[in-house]
């Protein structure tokens, strides 16, 4: 229950903050974000995505995206 670990005072903080099953609580979750969805591919292999919203995670994923692919 995200009340009773004080989850808006989690959210004002500036630590990282990862979120099992974040749809579960999506209403009081801040507009700008950035979503990190890690999928089981097979046995061994692992996906990693990135859904960002607002202007701060848009250009930081973008920064990510240049240092490791270069584009």
């Amino acid at each position: 229950d995200a009340d009773s670990i004080e989850f808006d005072d989690l959210l004002d903080s500036v630590a990282v903050l990862l979120i099992e099953w974040p749809e579960k609580i999506a209403s009081r979750l801040p507009v700008e974000c950035l979503w990190v969805r890690l999928r089981t591919v097979d046995a061994t292999h692992r996906s990693l995505s990135f859904l960002p919203t607002g202007a701060r995670y848009i250009t930081l994923i973008e920064q990510f995206r240049q240092k490791v692919i270069g584009d």
